[in-house]
């Protein structure tokens, strides 16, 4: 690969219709993988995949008309050719919706979103930040979609219950943003790929399977939980050995699960 990379950066820009900056972006975003080959601080080389790969990232935003985070996911975790990638965002297109929770609602200015849901504006700040929340605009003009709406009702309602910023800053959410990232993005390629090979029929009984598993997944995060806490529970009511410091190991979670089911 290093020997191929042939084509400084101009190149690039003028093979693919792409300027300077712009593939400079893709760099710092994580679109385009690093430069396979550096003579110094300022100079890079790079062969012929980059040119088919900012390709791609074009006709996935000009056609597919997707943004650059679900682009960028997209990228990380699939092999294949362009094309393959493309046909497998035509069969997502059938599947996601049934994925998502239906939207509906009115828009939303910044001042009525706050006003409406009582959430800290910094909070929000934090939100917009990692994307976490996508307003359309910017500042006075932003307007929010009835998923912001939902997720800045809730941050509002856990500091309404007094969890404040220090003990559940928004920015946690970031941890769950990249989780639930890759399972939804493992999750639609899952269903595409298994949809496409059987040339399934996308229809009520479909979507409402898609649906019943979304609703196992909520359902399997609360057992895990609870397994957690009656772990810890367990642990805490483990009286110290005799003659010896500390107190025993409290049983794994799943040793006390297993015990439940027992008894």
């Amino acid at each position: 690969m290093t020997e191929a990379a042939t084509l400084k950066i101009g190149d690039l820009a003028r093979r693919t219709g792409v300027s300077v900056p712009t593939i400079h972006f893709y760099l710092r975003e994580g679109l385009l993988p690093a430069a396979p080959r550096k003579t110094s601080r300022n100079m890079a080389y790079y062969d012929e995949s980059y040119v088919a790969r900012i390709r791609l990232i074009r006709r996935l935003q000009d056609e597919r008309r997707l943004p650059l985070r679900v682009i960028r996911s997209l990228l990380a975790e699939t092999e294949g050719s362009g094309e393959e990638v493309l046909d497998l965002v035509e069969v997502q297109a059938r599947v996601l919706p049934a994925l998502e929770l239906p939207a509906g609602g009115e828009e939303l200015g910044r001042d009525e979103l706050v006003a409406r849901t009582g959430i800290d504006p910094r909070d929000l700040d934090d939100l917009e930040q990692m994307a976490v929340v996508t307003p359309r605009g910017a500042g006075r003009r932003a307007r929010y979609d009835a998923g912001d709406v939902a997720i800045a009702d809730a941050v509002g309602r856990l500091r309404a219950l007094g969890i404040t910023r220090e003990l559940f800053p928004a920015g946690d959410l970031a941890l769950y943003q990249r989780a639930m990232s890759a399972l939804v993005g493992e999750e639609a390629r899952l269903f595409a790929r298994r949809m496409r090979a059987a040339d399934v029929a996308f229809g009520g009984r479909m979507e409402a399977a898609i649906r019943s598993i979304g609703d196992l997944i909520v359902r399997l995060r609360q057992k895990l939980i609870q397994d957690l806490v009656d772990g810890l529970r367990a642990g805490a009511a483990q009286p110290a050995h005799p003659g010896k410091r500390g107190a025993a190991p409290a049983r794994s979670a799943a040793a006390v699960s297993r015990a439940r089911k027992r008894r």
